[in-house]
């Protein structure tokens, strides 16, 4: 005779996901556990894609697409924009450098230097590394880093301004 354990959290956890293709509702969490509206996210995905897609076209006279690209380790990362090409190869930050109390908002930055880890790991080097911002104090914050030798001088910086449609999407909620 057998005897079967159940684990009664786990089978009531499993009960209330939403079963594969039902609409999830409400909003999304981020990892440190704030709410995020779901226009929040669409917003932000609409305004890479703006970049990627209309943006750097038109910089670069070719297009682009999110790609994977092989890195020294053998493996592979993702990059948010690479041109047809390979040439031109893009990292996407949408945030902004400081806190609503005005201090270095360490996270993004970390995702920043992530970034930029990424580019130096590249198996072929593309003509141009390109770190794309769209917030000025984020731009600001990484130019100081670069003065300070603590990020690479490779890597390109540069500031595009959304349409305005687009950058009012990304505020948060005033309120």
């Amino acid at each position: 005779m057998s005897h079967v354990f159940v684990d009664e959290q786990a089978v009531a956890a499993r009960e209330q996901r939403p079963s594969e293709g039902s609409a999830m509702v409400g909003p999304r969490v981020k990892g440190n556990g704030a709410a995020e509206s779901m226009s929040s996210l669409d917003a932000q995905s609409i305004a890479v894609q703006w970049i990627r897609e209309v943006f750097l076209p038109k910089k670069f006279g070719q297009s682009f697409t999110k790609k994977k690209l092989t890195l020294q380790s053998r493996t592979q990362h993702e990059f948010d924009a690479v041109s047809d090409d390979n040439e031109v190869v893009a990292a996407i930050c949408l945030n902004a450098g400081t806190t609503a109390t005005g201090k270095v908002a360490a996270d993004p930055l970390m995702k920043v230097r992530s970034d930029a880890l990424w580019f130096l790991m590249l198996e072929s080097t593309p003509t141009h590394r390109l770190m794309i911002f769209t917030d000025s104090t984020m731009v600001d914050l990484i130019k100081q880093e670069k003065k300070r030798d603590r990020f690479p001088r490779a890597l390109e910086i540069l500031k595009v301004k959304l349409p305005s449609g687009l950058a009012a999407g990304l505020r948060p909620p005033s309120g």
